[in-house]
């Protein structure tokens, strides 16, 4: 080590400081000797000679017991940046050879760190790299570090968010959009009672305001005994979220129509269980119709009077392929969506569908095997964005 070595050539004591990533913070990185009980700010003769960028051996005064004794001070530089500084101690005047070797230690001590300084710690590299999103806050719910993965769920960048208390940014209000007060945060119960929260049911909010799922875990972050922050990992279950709400939902509908006497009644069935789950307005069935290859609407279910006359409208309809949104349906066995109705649906129900105050459809192939046996039918009261799940 850089200092013991000068402590062997004579100095009583010896420290290598390195500069911190603000104005004026140092990090006191080694210390030998008598006098190492200094702390991390350098003295100010020290700090003088860093400053001035050159070395500085100068008589020692009262500071130590032989008044011949001797300071010394000689930064590290790599390049034109100030990286740290050397700093020792003798009861005697400097020797030719503890000068010689003050000099060349400054220069591989200088290279050491330029080394470790320009490599992120691997800590730091495994917080980076996490899938999970991570938050560290100070004692005041500020943040002080925020990686990737934080930054892509939310959609903002480090620079916005650091300094910021991260409650009043992400997580501000509950799903339901009611204000969710700072000390009800589990951020700050962790700060409080020292213990670790895991948290369910909750929600972050991104930079353009939409909110997503999430659920995480915080701990708090000791000092000794001091609590000086916490971290928070969470992660995003929007798709988990769906995978089970999509699992539910096929369950209990294949359940209602293992209880079902005949298809019309099976399809009606899983009409209702797709809309109340679901949300949506209103939901129908076609089925095969004569050996035209033509399609009626049979069974349907929705929950508002106000649906009676586009009901009516479509129980006088029939549709063949390519006609319409079902026949389009029963041409491409696809799936397709109509996200505005009052825009671009070419369908001879669509002034109806406007007359009802429905906005939006989405229509499905029902096939087994290598037959189409009906084409469902959902309709919304509001305009949606194409959407891959019922829900």
């Amino acid at each position: 080590m850089a200092v013991r070595a000068l402590v062997e050539l004579g100095a009583t004591a010896g420290w290598v400081w390195s500069v911190g990533p603000e104005p004026g913070r140092w990090f006191l990185l080694w210390s030998v000797g008598e006098e190492k009980s200094l702390d991390s700010t350098p003295p100010d003769w020290v700090q003088a000679a860093a400053r001035a960028r050159r070395t500085v051996v100068a008589p020692w005064g009262e500071e130590v017991a032989t008044p011949a004794g001797t300071r010394a001070a000689v930064p590290l530089v790599a390049g034109e940046t100030l990286i740290g500084v050397i700093a020792y101690v003798s009861r005697r005047p400097p020797t030719e050879e503890l000068r010689g070797a003050l000099g060349t230690l400054a220069v591989l001590v200088a290279n050491a760190l330029q080394r470790v300084q320009s490599e992120p710690p691997l800590q730091r590299l495994i917080l980076e790299s996490a899938g999970e999103g991570i938050f560290g806050l100070d004692t005041e719910g500020r943040v002080t570090f925020v990686n990737p993965a934080a930054l892509l769920m939310t959609g903002y960048d480090e620079k916005e968010l650091i300094g910021r208390r991260l409650h009043e940014v992400v997580h501000h209000s509950r799903p339901d959009r009611t204000p969710y007060p700072w000390e009800e945060c589990p951020a700050y119960a962790a700060l409080r009672d020292g213990a670790v929260h895991r948290v369910f049911g909750e929600v972050y909010w991104r930079r353009d305001g939409t909110s997503f799922p999430v659920e995480y875990v915080t701990t708090p972050i000791r000092k000794g005994s001091e609590i000086v922050g916490t971290v928070t990992v969470f992660r995003d279950v929007t798709e988990r979220q769906k995978a089970e709400s999509e699992l539910a939902l096929l369950q209990t509908v294949a359940a209602a129509i293992s209880r079902a006497g005949d298809i019309d009644t099976a399809l009606s069935v899983a009409l209702e269980k797709v809309c109340t789950a679901a949300g949506w307005a209103m939901g129908q069935a076609w089925v095969p119709y004569g050996d035209a290859g033509r399609y009626r609407c049979s069974p349907a279910w929705y929950g508002s009077p106000q649906l009676d006359s586009f009901r009516a409208a479509n129980q006088e309809v029939t549709f063949g392929p390519g006609e319409g949104l079902v026949g389009q349906v029963v041409s491409s066995r696809r799936a397709l969506w109509v996200p505005d109705l009052g825009q671009s649906w070419s369908d001879p129900r669509a002034v109806h569908a406007a007359s009802a105050g429905l906005r939006s459809a989405l229509a499905v192939p029902v096939v087994i095997g290598s037959g189409l046996v009906a084409v469902l039918e959902f309709f919304h009261w509001e305009a949606k964005p194409e959407e891959i799940h019922f829900y």
